[in-house]
């Protein structure tokens, strides 16, 4: 847990940022094995990228992930996402968009 000299920061950016914590269940490695697929992932690959934004650009829009294979091809996360995202929320999010740019 990260601390900030004696006051813990992990539950505090939780609760500020309305994060729902998830413990994954004991004695149930497939769920650590989620995580420590994405730790090892970075770990062979962070030297290729100047930043960890870069990398997880990388990560989400260009690598295809086979756990995300469908009946005719790979998709990489980013593409998965918007593919099973309803409709409705895709014209919501974006006139939020051009509301916001409209109003900058």
């Amino acid at each position: 847990m990260l601390t900030r000299g004696t006051k813990a920061v992990m539950p505090t950016a939780i609760k500020k940022n309305k994060i729902v914590h998830i413990l994954s269940p004991v004695k149930r490695p497939q769920v650590n094995g989620k995580i420590e697929k994405w730790n090892d992932t970075y770990e062979k690959n962070r030297s290729r990228f100047d930043s960890f934004d870069k990398f997880m650009d990388w990560y989400n829009t260009v690598r295809f992930h086979e756990s995300l294979d469908t009946k005719w091809y790979l998709q990489t996360p980013d593409i998965a996402f918007w593919a099973r995202l309803p409709e409705g929320c895709k014209l919501g999010m974006f006139l939020n968009r051009m509301e916001t740019e409209l109003n900058d």
